[in-house]
C-alpha cells in the first residue's frame, strides 16, 4: 500500500511537470507569434508610408548663360551712355539668312542704344566647341554669298576671322560677322557707328 502511494505521488508529479511544460511552451509560441506579427505589421506600415510619400521630381538646374554683349563691355571699351537690350531672335540673321534648324546652339540678339538712340544690332552665338563656331561661320558666309545682290568681303580684320556682307539694298548699313574662339558675333549698324564697333571688337 505504501509503495502504491509513493508511485502514485511520483506519477502525479510527473504528469504535472509535463502539463506545465506544455502550457509554458504553448504560451511562449503564442507570445513569439504575436511579436513576429507586430514586427511584420510595423515593417509593412513603413513600406506603405514610404510608398505614400510624395516624391518630388528632381529639378533641372538651369544653365546660367553669361552673355558677352552687355553694357559693361562697352564701358570697358571706353564707351558710355550705352544700353544693350536683349530682344527676341526670330532666327533670321540680318533679315536675310535663315538659321531655323541650323545648329546655332545658344544664341541671343541685342539692340544697342547709344545716348538713347538706336545704334547697333548684335547677334551672339555661343557654340560648344570652336569647330562648331567654324561650321556656323562658314554656313553664314556660304548662305549670304548665294543671295542675289550680296557681295562678301573677307577682310579678317577682327577676331579669328571676319567678313562683311555688302547688301545693295542696305547701302547705308554694314553687316559684319566675326568669329572669336567658340563664338560668332554678327553686327549690323549704320556706317557712322563703325568706330564704336571697332573699339568693342578690339577688347573682345
Amino acid at each position: 500500500m505504501q509503495k502504491f502511494t509513493i508511485f502514485t505521488i511520483i506519477f502525479s508529479f510527473a504528469v504535472i511537470l509535463v502539463m506545465a511544460e506544455l502550457i509554458i511552451n504553448d504560451y511562449l509560441e503564442t507570445q513569439t507569434s504575436g511579436y513576429q506579427n507586430l514586427q511584420t505589421s510595423a515593417i509593412n506600415n513603413k513600406v506603405f508610408e514610404k510608398d505614400d510619400e510624395k516624391i518630388e521630381p528632381e529639378k533641372e538646374e538651369k544653365k546660367q548663360i553669361v552673355w558677352t554683349i552687355n553694357d559693361g563691355l562697352f564701358a570697358e571699351a571706353g564707351i558710355s551712355n550705352v544700353n544693350a537690350k536683349k530682344v527676341d531672335f526670330n532666327e533670321k540673321l540680318f533679315q536675310l539668312i535663315d538659321l531655323v534648324g541650323v545648329n546655332n546652339e545658344t544664341s541671343a540678339k541685342f539692340n544697342v542704344f547709344y545716348n538713347d538712340s538706336f545704334a547697333i544690332t548684335i547677334n551672339e552665338f555661343k557654340m560648344d566647341s570652336e569647330s562648331g563656331a567654324i561650321e556656323l561661320y562658314d554656313f553664314i558666309n556660304r548662305e549670304a554669298n548665294n543671295k542675289a545682290g550680296i557681295a562678301i568681303n573677307e577682310d579678317n580684320s577682327f577676331g579669328d576671322a571676319s567678313f562683311y556682307i555688302n547688301n545693295r539694298d542696305k547701302k547705308d548699313a554694314a553687316s559684319l560677322v566675326v568669329k572669336i574662339r567658340n563664338q560668332i558675333f554678327a553686327f549690323e549698324y549704320k556706317h557712322s557707328y563703325h568706330p564704336m564697333v571697332k573699339k568693342v571688337l578690339e577688347i573682345m
